[in-house]
C-alpha cells in the first residue's frame, strides 16, 4: 500500500470518529481503504456502527465495507450496530442489504472473563434501542438460554436483575427455567 493511501485510511478513521460526513465522502473517493483494520481489528464501519450517523454507514457499505468483518473482540460491525446505544433499525437494515449475516456477527458460545455469553448481555442491556431484535436474533441462532456465568446467573437472572420485563418474557417464551437458582435465588427473587 502506498504511503498516501495509508494516510488517507488513517484519516478515514479520524473522520468516522468525528462523524465528519464531507471528509468521509472525500476520503472514500480518494481511495481510502474502507476495510483496513486498526490494532484491535476494527474497521471504519465498526467504529461508525457505534455512532448515530446512518449516512456515514451508508457511504462505507456502498464503498464495499464488510459488515461481517470480525474485530479482535470477536464481534462484527453488524453486531455492534445491534448492541450500540446509537443503533437504529435503519442502520441494521442497511447493513443487511449489504451482506450482513447474523450467523457471522458473534460466536454465541463465546464467554467473557465472567463466563457471560452475548445472551447474558442482551438480556441485561434493556436500554438498547434494538434489544428485542438482538434477543430474537441470538435466540434464533441457538444461544443457550440456560448458560450460567461465574456467579450462577442465567440470562433470565440477568434480565430480572436489570428490571427488564421484555427480555424476561422473551426468554421465558423461549423456554428459560423460571425456577433456576443461583445461591438459592430464582429470577423471580432477583426481580423483587
Amino acid at each position: 500500500m502506498r504511503f498516501s493511501r495509508w494516510r488517507r485510511t488513517a484519516q478515514l478513521y479520524t473522520a468516522v470518529l468525528a462523524q465528519d460526513q464531507p471528509r468521509v465522502r472525500k476520503l472514500i473517493a480518494a481511495g481510502a481503504a474502507v476495510d483496513r483494520c486498526d490494532a484491535a481489528l476494527r474497521t471504519p464501519l465498526y467504529l461508525a456502527a457505534c455512532r448515530p450517523d446512518t449516512e456515514i454507514i451508508r457511504m462505507l457499505v456502498i464503498a464495499g465495507a464488510d459488515p461481517n468483518a470480525r474485530s479482535s473482540f470477536g464481534d462484527t460491525p453488524f453486531y455492534k450496530a445491534l448492541t450500540s446505544e446509537a443503533g437504529t433499525a435503519e442502520t441494521v437494515a442497511l447493513m443487511r442489504e449489504h451482506g450482513a449475516d447474523a450467523r457471522l456477527m458473534i460466536d454465541i458460545r463465546h464467554t467473557d472473563d465472567y463466563d457471560r455469553t452475548p445472551l447474558h448481555y442482551a438480556a441485561f442491556d434493556g436500554h438498547l434501542p434494538l434489544q428485542a431484535d438482538l434477543l430474537d436474533t441470538l435466540l434464533a441462532l441457538g444461544s443457550d438460554i440456560h448458560a450460567r456465568d461465574h456467579a450462577g446467573w442465567t440470562p433470565l437472572h440477568a434480565a430480572a436483575g436489570s428490571a427488564n420485563p421484555h427480555a424476561a418474557l422473551t426468554l421465558l417464551e423461549a423456554g428459560a427455567e423460571v425456577e433456576a437458582t443461583n445461591f438459592g435465588r430464582t429470577s423471580t427473587d432477583r426481580a423483587r
